[in-house]
């Protein structure tokens, strides 16, 4: 399912979220884009990956419903590679929603702040 996020007051769209991996990727291009500095990447820890990592980043990410939204931490791996997509969201940001994805529907579900129900919808 693709939707649109917000990073750090930066709407982001094509954002891939997939249950399938246990790391949330945030790519180079983007990291460019969203007018990043070098600095504040946290070295990788190993070098066995077989596409360009450059390390690890903190940022704050904002899901957006109709009515209200939710912001959550993630920890995003920052990869140097090429694909159509902007960011990829898995299991890690998920679990933090506490979101509930529903494929048929393409529509994911979670509460907010205030205990209301949100629901993003598929761009």
């Amino acid at each position: 399912m693709v939707i649109t996020i917000e990073i750090i007051d930066f709407v982001v769209m094509k954002t891939l979220i997939d249950q399938g991996n246990s790391i949330d990727i945030l790519y180079w291009r983007t990291f460019q884009c969203l007018g990043f500095s070098k600095d504040i990447l946290k070295r990788k820890t190993t070098n066995r990956e077989r596409v360009y990592v450059r390390g690890y980043v903190d940022l704050k990410t904002r899901f957006v419903g109709r009515t209200n939204s939710k912001t959550t931490k993630s920890h995003d791996l920052v990869v140097d590679v090429n694909i159509s997509y902007n960011v990829l969201l898995e299991r890690p940001s998920l679990n933090a929603l506490g979101a509930i994805m529903s494929t048929p529907h393409l529509a994911m579900k979670f509460l907010s702040e205030d205990g209301d129900m949100i629901i993003v919808y598929r761009d």
